[in-house]
Formats: C-alpha cells, structure tokens, sequence
C-alpha cells in the first residue's frame, strides 16, 4: 500500500496510528523510555554548554 497515489489528511492519519500501534507492540518498553532519555540527552548537552 505504498505510494498509493491516493493522498488524504484521513488516510495519512490512518497510515500514522497504524504505525504507532505496530512501534508500541514491538517495542513498549521504548514508548516509555525513548521520551525519557531523549529530555536527559538534550539536558546533559545545554548543560555542558552552558
């Protein structure tokens, strides 16, 4: 279903929430996590530039 040629802000929403349920299942640990260490990454680097 790649390229379909058939864009829409519906179907673009479709496409996005079914990503999201496939990245939670596989990883749910990351959901959770990702958030998380990225605000302690961005943190640690202002930190040190300051």
């Amino acid at each position: 279903m790649q390229n379909s040629g058939a864009y829409s802000v519906d179907a673009f929403h479709k496409r996005l929430t079914r990503w999201v349920q496939l990245r939670i299942s596989t990883v749910p640990t990351l959901v959770f996590l990702e958030p998380i260490s990225e605000c302690f990454l961005q943190g640690r680097y202002w930190d040190d530039r300051l």
